[in-house]
């Protein structure tokens, strides 16, 4: 595996779109890579070193603060400020024709990073009233214990790499968690010690 230099910094919703559904889900319409929530994430790309403003991202991925399911906050009424901060990542692609040049393990790794990294309180950080970036990603970190996603099947070995595990309902010990039209994924979790 041959490494690329790449750049990775913070971009608006809308500059994911086009490579999530080229590499994610090209069968369906662009609309199925959108997401309701990507106003109230974070979103970030990788580019090739030598690019300039403007050039379209070789990678990306989109992060929020999203506990797991299985936690029970989504069907419960338990009180999600004495969870543990936990955060998702969603809609990560790269560009088949950078697949396997370190590309997506450098965004993957900043990501993991961005989200475990604690908080710096008080720091002024807002939107770019231009571009609708938060440029968080070198403010200080979101404090998350635990990240995860939903990983496809055939991709867990990669995310395992970066020391997530797979977790599966009770009483099934192997296979995909669940599906998604005839593609399998599996949950991955990360716990990360808590700093203080």
């Amino acid at each position: 595996m041959s490494s690329l230099q790449v750049l990775i910094r913070p971009i608006s919703p809308s500059s994911t779109h086009a490579l999530r559904h080229k590499v994610l889900w090209p069968h369906k319409p662009l609309s199925y890579v959108i997401l309701e929530e990507d106003d109230h994430g974070w979103h970030f790309g990788a580019f090739l070193s030598s690019a300039t403003e403007g050039e379209v991202p070789i990678s990306v991925i989109s992060c929020f603060l999203e506990p797991l399911p299985e936690e029970g906050v989504l069907s419960s009424d338990l009180d999600q400020s004495k969870l543990p901060r936990t955060g998702r990542f969603r809609k990560f692609a790269t560009d088949p024709m950078y697949q396997g040049k370190g590309v997506g393990s450098a965004l993957l790794k900043h990501v993991l990073d961005f989200l475990t990294r604690p908080e710096l309180l008080g720091a002024n950080v807002e939107d770019d009233p231009e571009t609708g970036v938060t440029p968080s990603s070198e403010e200080g970190g979101k404090g998350c214990v635990r990240v995860w996603c939903d990983a496809r099947w055939d991709a867990r070995g990669f995310y395992e790499r970066f020391g997530m595990r797979a977790i599966r309902p009770a009483g099934k010990e192997d296979g995909p968690t669940f599906w998604k039209g005839d593609v399998a994924y599996v949950r991955m979790v990360l716990d990360c010690p808590e700093s203080t």
